[in-house]
């Protein structure tokens, strides 16, 4: 297996980020974080929000990860009780055998509108991956 830049064998990570929100009704809006290069695993993202949140049932928004088919295979809801505190990192997607993504294809982060709307914080993704 090959090292990545991180020193764990086999596996690398890639770096995005998404931008703040600009409004609470902000229309849904997809975010590309990772456009593969060749054949790879994807087997986590994690999201770090620069700020805070604080989700509730009226005025929320939604993350959705989105593989390149347009299958959604996490999401965060933001509704009440479901809050981000600042530089905190969440792992809303694992997967421990990895979800194979082909070469082109494309990894998403969807911030979809709900209710009200909710204004959500700049935030910096990590995708971990494994090569194929």
């Amino acid at each position: 297996m090959a090292v990545g830049r991180t020193g764990t064998a086999g596996f690398d990570y890639i770096f995005a980020t998404i931008p703040t929100t600009a409004a609470s009704n902000t229309a849904t809006q997809d975010y590309p974080v990772f456009v593969a290069p060749k054949a790879c695993l994807v087997s986590s993202v994690m999201l770090v929000p620069a700020t805070a949140a604080t989700g509730t049932d009226t005025h929320s928004r939604n993350l959705n990860i989105d593989i390149p088919d347009g299958t959604e295979v996490a999401n965060v809801d933001y509704v009440s009780g479901v809050d981000e505190t600042a530089m905190t990192a969440r792992t809303p997607y694992t997967a421990a055998a990895g979800t194979a993504m082909a070469a082109g294809g494309v990894l998403a982060v969807e911030s979809e509108l709900v209710s009200n709307g909710l204004i959500l914080p700049h935030y910096l993704v990590r995708v971990k991956l494994q090569w194929k």
